[in-house]
Order: C-alpha cells, then structure tokens, then sequence
C-alpha cells in the first residue's frame, strides 16, 4: 500500500519560502506520522504464528525533488508472499510427486481492512504533525 500527497508541487510554487520551509521540513516526517497509523494497524490483524511475517513489515518513506514524499508499507522479502496468500486466500497443494489438492485457505485481509478503518486516523496524524512543523518553525504563527 502506498500514500501519495498530491498538490505538493503547487504548494511550494507559491510565493515566499514558507511553503518550500514546510514541506522540507515536515512532510517525510508527516508521512512516516501517518503511516505509523497503518502499521499500528497492521500489526493487531497480523497472525502470530513464528513471527516472522511481523518481522518483516517494513515502512519505507522516500523524500521526492520537488519536495514531497512517498510512503510504502509491506510485508519483505520471502514474507511478502506470505502474506498475499494470506490476503487473498490461496491454493494448498501437497509436495511432489503427486501435487495432491489439499484444499483451500481462505483470505485472511490484513492491508485492506486496516486501511479501511485507520485512514481518517493517519490523515489526522500527517496534519497534525504538520501543524507542528509550522509550530517549530514559524513559532509566531500559534500552531505548536
């Protein structure tokens, strides 16, 4: 899953340097608010079994020129697997030389229904961090 703040580009457009301030500033650690949200999240519908699939989730926020970010949350490497089988249900099949039909597991969601319920949450998150970054920077203006 990822988050895309758009509108960024226009922002730091404007005249003046507070807007460019802002989101150099503020907006990686915004995006990694938010996503803190959705792992949060993530974490409570995560099947316990080894984990190993809680190990692997991993959050990613890439700073972007023009200013702006991109934040990315999954499950890695051999987990990543894992866990898409897990969300969308899957296919057992038993080990050669039969590949015998064993049955069906079906989906488990976690991404999806985490998101669903931790969204207006983790906007909330981002503008509230925000807002302190421009409490931090700009003190006068009365956001802490």
């Amino acid at each position: 899953m990822n988050i895309r703040a758009t509108g960024i580009k226009e922002l730091t457009a404007t005249p003046g340097s507070a807007p460019k301030d802002i989101a150099n500033a503020g907006f990686e650690r915004a995006a990694n608010a938010a996503m803190g949200v959705f792992r949060a999240e993530i974490e409570q519908r995560t099947p316990v079994v080894t984990g190993e699939l809680l190990a692997a989730l991993t959050t990613q926020t890439v700073k972007l020129d023009p200013p702006g970010v991109v934040s990315t949350i999954y499950f890695g490497g051999k987990q990543g697997s894992v866990a898409f089988w897990l969300e969308y249900g899957h296919r057992e099949v038993g080990h050669k030389p039969g590949l015998e039909e064993l049955g069906f597991v079906n989906p488990q969601p976690i991404f999806r229904p985490a998101f669903d319920v931790s969204e207006g949450e983790a906007v909330e998150a981002f503008e509230a961090s925000i807002e302190k970054t421009v409490g931090q920077i700009y003190p006068s203006v009365g956001v802490a």
